[in-house]
Order: structure tokens, then C-alpha cells, then sequence
């Protein structure tokens, strides 16, 4: 064991409590809305349900013993987005790492005017953000649908 100092115990810890708030945010969204929580809301409910982060746990493994606490005063659920989308021949290759960092790929093919077709599984809070970096990408002109919620 290695002892820490209590700063050095406290900065790692609210370290980890970002770390916690960032998975939750990605990953989980308002049922009613549809849309990702706001970090500072989801911070201000691990308030007041007092949740205690474990220094020695990983932040994966806490999140969904957190979440089960937060949702006595926070309406959440974890989703998964199925998008199905086409890319022009001309923003193909960039829009294509795009897609690959957002989210996993399932069907995927090059149509035969160069176009770039794919289907991805995105975690829900992160879609707005996948979407908006797309359209600034293609200028709008591409074809993106919600096809599925897991």
C-alpha cells in the first residue's frame, strides 16, 4: 500500500467523480426528452443522493451502481442509437474516421458512385454531437436517419 497525501487523495478522487459524470453523460439521456443531462445537473444529483466514489474502483465499474442511486431523483436511461447514414464521394474518407470515433460500425459498403454507406451504434448522449460535427463536415448534405434504440 502506498500511502497518498489527503491533497493527492483528493484531486484523484474528483478526478474520477469527472471521469464518472463524463461516462454518464455520454451514455445516458433524459427518457422524457431524449437528450443527454447536462454534466453540472447530473453532478448536482450525485449531490443530493450522496454518492461516495471508491478511490479504487475503476470508474466503468461504478457508473451503473451510481446511475441505479441517481435515478430516485433524476429521470435517466442508457441508450444506444442505430443511425443508418450515406457520405457523399467527396467527404467519404473524413466523414468515415468521424463515424469510426463516434460509435461502432455494423453494415458497411461503397456504393457505386463512391458514396460511403454505413450503419453505427452510438451512445445517445453522444449523438447531438456526432450529428453536428457531420453536417459542419458535409455542409448538411448528407443523408443521416435514426433507424433503431437499443
Amino acid at each position: 500500500h502506498v500511502q497518498l497525501t489527503a491533497e493527492h487523495q483528493k484531486k484523484y478522487r474528483a478526478q474520477k467523480r469527472k471521469q464518472i459524470i463524463g461516462l454518464i453523460h455520454r451514455n445516458a439521456v433524459d427518457p422524457k426528452t431524449g437528450v443527454p443531462h447536462p454534466p453540472a445537473r447530473i453532478e448536482s444529483a450525485m449531490d443530493e443522493v450522496k454518492v461516495r466514489v471508491d478511490d479504487f474502483k475503476s470508474a466503468e465499474s461504478q457508473v451503473k451502481e451510481i446511475v441505479s442511486k441517481l435515478k430516485t431523483v433524476l429521470p435517466i436511461k442508457y441508450e444506444i442509437r442505430v443511425v443508418a447514414l450515406v457520405l457523399p464521394p467527396q467527404y467519404a474518407g473524413k466523414g468515415q474516421n468521424i463515424v469510426r470515433k463516434y460509435g461502432n460500425l455494423g453494415k458497411e459498403s461503397w456504393l457505386n458512385d463512391g458514396s460511403f454507406s454505413c450503419e453505427v451504434e452510438i451512445p445517445a448522449g453522444m449523438y447531438e454531437s456526432f450529428e453536428k460535427e457531420l453536417n459542419d463536415l458535409t455542409r448538411g448534405n448528407l443523408d443521416m436517419n435514426i433507424i433503431g434504440r437499443k
